[in-house]
């Protein structure tokens, strides 16, 4: 049997190839911002590292909002909590991670 620890491991890694592999890419991201909040914006994957990747919001998301920040930066941990998700547009295939 595997422990919840090596299981959740393992998702963080799937989380991270998913993020490295679609770096540049285009993705819609929403975030969890309280009880019942949710933002949605249109985002580019910038960068990703070992705990933590950057996404760069697009400049029409930033001209209707200009109090929205330029970028974010998120551990894959918020992926795997749900605080965070990220839906990457791959040749107008929607993959959800």
């Amino acid at each position: 049997m595997r422990s919840v620890a090596r299981m959740d491991k393992m998702e963080i890694d799937r989380i991270r190839k998913a993020v490295l592999d679609n770096l540049k890419n285009e993705a819609t991201l929403t975030v969890q911002k309280g009880r019942n909040k949710k933002v949605t914006l249109p985002v580019t994957i910038e960068s990703a590292h070992s705990n933590v990747f950057t996404v760069k919001v697009d400049e029409a998301a930033v001209k209707e909002s200009p109090a929205t920040p330029r970028r974010f930066s998120f551990t894959y941990v918020d992926v795997l909590t749900n605080s965070v998700e990220l839906v990457f547009d791959k040749d107008k295939e929607l993959e959800e991670v």
